[in-house]
């Protein structure tokens, strides 16, 4: 089951994806919804601080095109209850519930009017929703997407760690957190795993901020009840626009060694996860701390 956070509507605006106006404006065509499908993509969320770049209507074009991909969304929805809602994807007989939340918003509004179409990170609402999630019939797992954090920032803040760890008390069984287009630690809460922030996929390194020119999947093996059986980072880094595996990488072994040296300097506090070897397929397996 591969998951994403899309961080652009896709609707039509006569040929427009970025504004003339403000360059942190945007959408993607619509055609990046079959793109998604191309690409083996399940389940995206849409709860992030470009969702409402083009208004309520792109947003709601934008669940029509993924509808018609046939690509699972949450974190937003036609109507605040399916927005805020926990949303279920199922393969191979296992029930994953997804919920996703965002702590960022743009445009400047107060209050957001987004926030009735897009799912906003308050304690409140996203304890409920995990709670909700997590009290469903035949669900395997709870997956939280978080979007959230300061950008260029290899550290999370206080109310990351804090709402993170209270979305696993409540229910959770896997935290993933985006925004900061950095990679930040991962901590093992109660042995489940937070990802406070993955850092980028298919965005170009910023002049400027080096951390940028990495990124990491992960991937994920997980049992009944939500058991975490496996839990793997699979780094790349980012040439242009392509996301490079290191496995794939002809330069894999500067890069390989500067990863790990930066993700060995994030380790901060008794919860950090510890980075096994990479092996042939580029991914390493996270121990949990001690």
């Amino acid at each position: 089951m591969r998951f994403v956070n899309l961080e652009s509507t896709l609707s039509e605006q006569g040929g427009e994806t970025g504004s003339p106006h403000n360059q942190l404006v945007f959408t993607g065509p619509p055609a990046g919804a079959a793109a998604l499908g191309r690409a083996g993509i399940d389940v995206v969320s849409l709860a992030n601080n470009h969702a409402w770049d083009y208004g309520r209507d792109a947003l709601l074009e934008t669940m029509d095109h993924l509808d018609r991909a046939g690509i699972a969304y949450v974190g937003a929805g036609r109507t605040r209850q399916d927005a805020y809602g926990p949303r279920v994807v199922a393969r191979a007989g296992f029930r994953v519930a997804f919920v996703a939340v965002t702590d960022i918003w743009n445009q400047g509004f107060d209050p957001h009017p987004g926030k009735e179409l897009v799912a906003d990170a308050s304690e409140e609402s996203l304890l409920a929703a995990v709670r909700a999630a997590r009290a469903l019939r035949a669900v395997d797992a709870v997956l939280v997407s978080y979007h959230g954090g300061e950008e260029y920032l290899a550290e999370p803040r206080e109310r990351q760690e804090r709402l993170l760890r209270a979305a696993i008390d409540a229910g959770a069984d896997v935290v993933l957190g985006h925004h900061p287009h950095v990679v930040q630690r991962v901590d093992f809460y109660r042995g489940k795993p937070i990802f406070y922030s993955l850092g980028n996929l298919l965005m170009r390194m910023k002049t400027g901020e080096p951390w940028t020119e990495f990124g990491m999947l992960a991937r994920l093996v997980l049992g009944r009840g939500g058991a975490a059986v496996s839990v793997e980072i699979c780094p790349f880094r980012i040439f242009g626009l392509d996301p490079v595996p290191l496995a794939a990488d002809p330069k894999r072994r500067p890069y390989e060694a500067l990863f790990r040296f930066k993700y060995g300097l994030l380790l901060r506090g008794p919860a950090a996860a510890r980075m096994g070897e990479l092996g042939a397929d580029g991914c390493a397996r996270l121990l949990p701390p001690g």
